[in-house]
């Protein structure tokens, strides 16, 4: 279990990265208008996903949640990190799919939230 735990702890933390890599072009020629709209959505939300936060941030954020979650392991024990990973997990896409109705699909701005333009607009 507490092995589990880890892996799951560690590939969270590099999951952003292998989410936002950009796989081959399976699109064919004679595929339709509608089959090309809803592949480009996808490719368009990976694009945000990887390329909307700062570089620097990405690099600062993992290292605090795996230092945060030892902390929590040390003094609660692994259920306080399970707590931990299903709060940020919930939390993360209850915000973005908030960020992302507020600004009608990443095409308007929003508070502190900008326009976020695209190759596959």
């Amino acid at each position: 279990m507490k092995s589990l735990i880890i892996a799951l702890i560690i590939l969270i933390s590099c999951g952003t990265v292998c989410f936002g890599q950009d796989t081959n072009n399976v699109l064919t020629n004679t595929q339709t208008e509608s089959g090309n709209a809803k592949h480009n959505w996808f490719k368009r939300e990976k694009y945000i996903a990887s390329h909307a936060q700062p570089t620097w941030l990405r690099i600062i954020k993992f290292p605090i949640f795996l230092l945060v979650g030892f902390i929590l392991y040390r003094k609660k024990g692994w259920r306080a990190v399970l707590y931990m990973v299903l709060f940020l997990l919930v939390f993360g896409f209850v915000f973005h799919f908030f960020l992302r109705y507020m600004t009608d699909g990443w095409t308007k701005e929003w508070w502190f939230v900008k326009k976020i333009t695209t190759p596959y607009d």
